[in-house]
């Protein structure tokens, strides 16, 4: 209640924040993407991964899978796999269990992360449009990509972590799974799970959820009028943040 948070910073609700502002979740997004494209590029990527960490192999991204969302409308434009043949590494059975992706078929299917990359910056004009993703592994996935494939940042400066908006929105000790906010929403899942374009679909559908809910504008209010450049952030603000439980949607 309010009166148990008063002018305290609950975990993912910076209420003092709110209570200047009092903006909408939609609103908050909608008013992001006017600055740039308005429309939202949902992304979700599958890496290589292991049982037990290698450590004679760096871990790829091998799908990113890539859904275009209105948020004004609600449509869901497209949805897209982009599939990548990893550099460093080879699909694991583990991998391959998780994903379904297998080496053959991404070494019969899959483009270079330079050729993704520009596909993401010509076909997705990911340099203007807002890149939401489920938590923050993607983006940071994808800056260590750009650095181990010297390969220049495709993204513009903001991110939004909608696993953090969906954790603040039902007001969560901490952010959940993917597959565990769909069944807490009652949105069925569709396609398979841990492949990079049912799941940027998935979320995407969340995401519409959360934006078009009346109950949940009435609930939540927005985060922060100034987001940082995708960069910006250090290990002392993430320090900070930590200390303060706040969980902000649209910080790096």
């Amino acid at each position: 209640s309010k009166d148990q948070i008063s002018d305290k910073t609950k975990f993912g609700i910076n209420t003092e924040w709110n209570q200047k502002h009092q903006l909408t979740p939609k609103k908050t997004v909608v008013s992001v993407c006017e600055e740039m494209d308005h429309l939202i590029n949902v992304i979700d990527v599958e890496s290589t991964c292991w049982e037990k960490q290698s450590k004679d192999q760096i871990s790829d991204i091998i799908e990113i899978g890539i859904t275009v969302l209105d948020p004004k409308t609600f449509e869901i434009i497209s949805t897209e796999s982009i599939i990548i043949k990893p550099a460093h590494s080879t699909v694991s059975k583990f991998c391959t269990e998780l994903t379904t992706l297998t080496q053959e078929l991404v070494d019969e299917q899959g483009i270079s992360f330079a050729e993704a990359a520009l596909i993401l910056k010509n076909r997705y004009n990911s340099a203007n449009r807002l890149f939401a993703s489920w938590g923050d592994y993607d983006r940071k996935m994808f800056l260590r990509q750009f650095e181990l494939y010297c390969v220049e940042n495709v993204f513009g400066p903001r991110h939004l972590n909608i696993k953090a908006l969906f954790a603040n929105v039902f007001e969560l000790k901490r952010g959940i799974g993917m597959d565990a906010a769909l069944k807490l929403t009652g949105i069925p899942l569709e396609g398979t799970h841990h492949r990079g374009d049912d799941d940027s679909r998935n979320i995407s559908k969340l995401l519409v959820y959360i934006l078009s809910d009346k109950e949940f504008e009435d609930k939540l209010k927005a985060y922060q009028d100034v987001l940082p450049p995708i960069k910006s952030a250090g290990p002392g603000a993430e320090s900070t943040a930590r200390a303060a439980k706040v969980v902000d949607p649209f910080a790096p």
